[in-house]
């Protein structure tokens, strides 16, 4: 568990940068993230509060508590994460357009089978979740 404590000089400069981001919602919510922390808020009700999941808000705290607010603001995407599923997200939207699954489980051992494609448990759930893919669910 990380923990955040802000010191008020730290305090200020976190209320004077979410006042110059007003317009960016991805540097704020990056912000808004290090605030809730230092106010004690646990990373799951971070996420909720934010939208984003429980590891974003571990990796901006841990961003945060080594970088201070240079990396949060400054944040570069070349090293990204990409995601194993990228290049069949056509292919899953249409495996879902063309039947209906009830719980993102049933999906993923769909995909592993037909695609031969697998990772962590989540990792479909969070994919479809960035990528707006909804399930269709059976109406019984």
């Amino acid at each position: 568990m990380y923990k955040v404590n802000l010191q008020p000089t730290r305090l200020k400069e976190l209320n004077d940068l979410e006042k110059k981001y007003q317009g960016d919602w991805k540097i704020l919510r990056r912000l808004k993230c290090i605030e809730l922390k230092n106010d004690g808020n646990k990373p799951r009700k971070i996420a909720e509060k934010l939208d984003v999941s429980q590891d974003s808000v571990t990796d901006r705290v841990k961003l945060f508590l080594e970088w201070w607010f240079d990396k949060l603001c400054n944040m570069d995407y070349d090293d990204r994460y990409v995601s194993a599923y990228k290049p069949y997200e056509k292919d899953i939207k249409e495996m879902i357009d063309k039947n209906c699954y009830n719980s993102y489980k049933e999906l993923r051992a769909k995909v592993e089978e037909v695609i031969k494609v697998w990772n962590e448990k989540t990792s479909l759930y969070r994919f479809c979740k960035k990528k707006w893919i909804q399930l269709t669910k059976s109406v019984i």
